[in-house]
């Protein structure tokens, strides 16, 4: 081992700086995968918690609705007072005079209440009570769908953030380009070979690419912006997709097939078709308001007071029905029941409008698919037949025979195609999640899947598979 002498020694780094540079060489930062990403939007996402919340608070009502129909209900009161009382005596026979006495004294009243209702017959409360069930199920409906729209949106969040990245290499990688070719042009414009407008046209075109690379540096952070939305992470970088991806056909390949399949699966059609049959059921309740009630009742009291004619101590004890009938209230009850029923016309035409849009999702999405196939394709063999155009071009340029503006020309319309070719890839990608989601049937296990077309995963499918377990 050679040893500098002190002479060519050089002053020592400082310890804490040298560990420091070696965190930041030996340890690059990890690639984030679009699993990792996932885990940490459920703990995060703030639509998957109000969700959550919702079902909890749902599940809560139909205790209620139990106890109102079923369990008796007790009331305890309690009361105590200090009574002053002041006689004057005035006399108690025609043709006596007033004896003008006069009597103050004070006491204590006080005492005690308890009333105990059992329900009997509440038409009301029994359809409350049919409702409830109703309502779990939405609420569950409701909540899967959430789920499955986080899954969803972290999936296009995620690709977002690749594409706007990859679009900002492209547009510096042609800032570069053109940056050089300026150069060049303006060589061969000193030399007398072109004229100044040339000059100005290879200008104009690098300073366009310069607005482009602006303008993708802030849609890539407004991307990842979008990302942290739904994480509450920003994350510095993520894992890129392959440069091959599986390219499939949906089995089988009938659109009329996977429509009909959503018309009966789609989540948030079954939350509409829940939300339908509360508001039918809600009529019923609102009539339930001409309806008697019968409610068994027993009560047990204690008072306890004082006075002029003498303390008493008074107990009770009563037990039997109340019967009521409503005769007129004013009209409202009738009024309710319209409400019932223009809000139940008003779910029937939001259910319609659901199956509209599950038919609409379910078609555009198994159309992105199979078009995403046949674009992806050619856009890929369009991505080489623009890098030939691009390298014949500057060939042209330097025989003579094109102009700065040709090479302008064909150097942004490679750029446009590479961002083509990469949007479309994310694109066919996403169209089949959207297709699932449609089905209702996307689950954890198409993220997994769509993971493992990634270059680099910061977490196994098996630690994912544990999370979820936990979850």
């Amino acid at each position: 081992m050679n040893h500098l002498s002190a002479k060519d020694r050089k002053p020592r780094m400082p310890l804490n700086i040298l560990l420091l540079m070696m965190v930041f060489y030996f340890s690059p930062l990890q690639a984030e995968d679009l699993l990792s990403v996932y885990n940490q939007a459920v703990q995060e996402d703030p639509q998957l918690e109000k969700a959550k919340e919702a079902l909890g608070a749902i599940k809560e009502t139909q205790i209620q609705a139990s106890a109102a129909l079923f369990l008796p209900e007790a009331f305890l009161t309690a009361n105590i007072s200090n009574d002053w009382q002041h006689f004057k005596d005035r006399g108690n026979a025609v043709g006596v005079e007033d004896s003008g006495g006069a009597l103050t004294q004070s006491f204590l009243t006080q005492g005690y209440s308890l009333n105990i209702t059992q329900p009997i017959l509440h038409y009301d409360r029994i359809v409350q009570w049919q409702q409830a069930d109703s309502r779990i199920v939405q609420a569950i409906a409701q909540f899967a769908a959430a789920e499955s729209e986080l899954l969803l949106r972290v999936a296009e969040r995620y690709f977002g953030v690749l594409a706007t990245e990859e679009n900002l290499a492209f547009a510096k990688a042609q800032e570069n380009a053109l940056a050089s070719k300026l150069d060049e042009i303006k060589q061969v414009e000193a030399a007398g070979f072109l004229a100044m407008t040339d000059v100005q046209e290879a200008q104009g075109g690098y300073d366009r690419a310069v607005a482009d690379a602006i303008e993708a540096e802030r849609q890539v952070r407004d991307a990842k912006e979008g990302l942290k939305e739904v994480t509450g992470t920003q994350y510095d970088q993520l894992a890129t997709l392959k440069a091959e991806i599986p390219l499939v056909q949906p089995e089988p390949n009938v659109e009329d097939d996977w429509v009909k399949q959503a018309m009966t699966q789609n989540l948030r059609l079954k939350v509409s078709e829940y939300a339908s049959q509360i508001a039918e059921a809600q009529i019923d309740v609102q009539k339930a308001g001409h309806w008697p009630i019968l409610d068994a009742t027993g009560s047990h009291s204690f008072s306890s007071t004082g006075g002029r004619f003498g303390a008493a101590d008074i107990e009770d004890n009563t037990i039997g029905l109340q019967f009521s009938m409503p005769i007129y209230l004013g009209g409202k009850v009738n009024s309710r029941i319209r409400e019932a029923e223009h809000r139940f016309r008003e779910a029937k035409a939001a259910l319609k409008q659901e199956q509209r849009a599950a038919q609409r999702a379910a078609s555009q999405a198994f159309l992105g698919v199979t078009s995403g196939i046949s674009r992806v394709k050619a856009l890929q063999q369009t991505l080489k037949s623009s890098e030939t155009a691009v390298n014949a071009t500057e060939a042209g340029f330097r025989a003579g025979y094109r102009t700065p503006l040709d090479v302008i020309v064909a150097e942004r319309e490679r750029l446009s195609v590479q961002r083509d070719y990469a949007r479309a890839r994310y694109d066919y990608i996403l169209s089949i999640l959207r297709l699932k989601q449609a089905l209702g049937t996307l689950a954890p296990e198409d993220l997994i899947k769509v993971n493992g077309w990634l270059e680099a995963k910061a977490q196994s499918n098996e630690t994912f598979s544990k999370i979820q377990a936990k979850k």
